[in-house]
This record gives structure tokens, sequence and C-alpha cells, in this order.
């Protein structure tokens, strides 16, 4: 059985060869939101809009082909919808979100170029939120009934040039945002980023 110190000294080695091959990096840009809008199962067409996303990121190098990245985002969801007669009514959502990108180096050229593909689980929490009815825009006052996790997938290719990188995402949501029966509201949306790695 090992002791106290053994396990110490174990996990202080392992988190030191683990930062060997790990880079903490920053990643911004925007996502093309949009939502899959179904009401009695009828589908209600929906426009994108265009939100802000944020990151900071940590890359763990498994080895020369996979990676693994965590990462904390502030992402902006929603969509806009038209109303006949009335006009627009435009709903933007701000998450705080965690994913954890799996990422498959496809072509490695130089020495720290490369071209890869990616699969990202994510979480998010909804923080706030806005709705804006022709030119008037108000903040949305949540309950406790309201659904305020969203849970999703993401999947991308990027590339990145020494430690500069570029990508793009497509999310797809899979939680139910709407409590209402009868009623669904799933987030979805094209993310592009660029960011840099240190």
């Amino acid at each position: 059985m090992k002791t106290i110190k053994q396990w110490v000294v174990l996990a202080i080695l392992v988190l030191t060869s683990t930062a060997a091959f790990s880079q903490a990096g920053i990643r911004v840009g925007v996502n093309l939101a949009n939502q899959n809008y179904k009401v009695l199962d009828e589908s209600l067409e929906t426009n994108s809009i265009v939100g802000l996303n944020a990151a900071l990121v940590y890359n763990i190098a498994v080895s020369d082909l996979f990676s693994v990245q965590p990462e904390l985002h502030f992402i902006q969801k929603g969509s806009q919808l038209e109303i006949p007669i009335l006009g627009d009514f435009k709903t933007t959502l701000n998450y705080l979100e965690l994913a954890v990108a799996a990422k498959f180096n496809i072509v490695n050229f130089g020495e720290a170029n490369k071209v890869y593909a990616a699969v990202t689980p994510s979480a998010g929490y909804l923080m706030s939120g806005t709705s804006k009815f022709g030119d008037e825009s108000e903040p949305i006052e949540f309950d406790d009934d309201s659904n305020r996790m969203d849970f999703g997938i993401g999947l991308g290719a990027g590339v990145q040039f020494g430690g500069f990188f570029v990508d793009i995402r497509y999310n797809i949501g899979f939680a139910n945002l709407s409590n209402l029966e009868d009623e669904s509201v799933k987030n979805n949306g094209i993310l592009i980023g660029l960011g840099y790695m240190f």
C-alpha cells in the first residue's frame, strides 16, 4: 500500500509531466447562433443572430496525434423570429459554458503547424438574457422553473500555425430550454474563432 508521501510524489510527477506537454491559451470569435423551435410538433423558421464568444483553453497533448483541451467559454446564443405584421423578436442568451475538446491531428507540417479535427461535448449555464421586440430591448427574467442548463456537442476542424490557430465548429444542443408543454427550443450555432497558445 502506498503511503501518503508516495502518493504526493506520484501526483507531482504526473502534474510535472503533463505540464511539459500542455499549453494555455485564449480564443475569441463569434457564434452564428440559432435555435430549433417547435410548437405542437410544428417547426418555426428562425433566423440566426451574431453572438460573442470568448474562451480560456488549456491543451494537454496525450500523443503526437491526440490531445485533450478543456475550455471555459462565455458564449451568446439565441435566435430571431419574424412575426408577421408585428415585426422581429430577437432573443440573446448569455451562457457560461465548460467544454472539453478531443482533438485529432490530421496533418502535421513544419515544427508546430497542424490541421486537426475536434469533437467537443459541452455543458452551459444560462446567466442572463435580453429580448428585443422592434426597437425595445429588456432583460429576461428567469423563474425557478426555467431550464437554465444546456448540453450539447460540437463538431469542427482547425489549423494551427505556431502559437496561432483558427477553427470552426458546428454546435448541436440537446437540452430543451422550454418548460412549456408541447414546446421545444434547442440551441445550435456555428462558432468561428481565432486563438493563441502561450
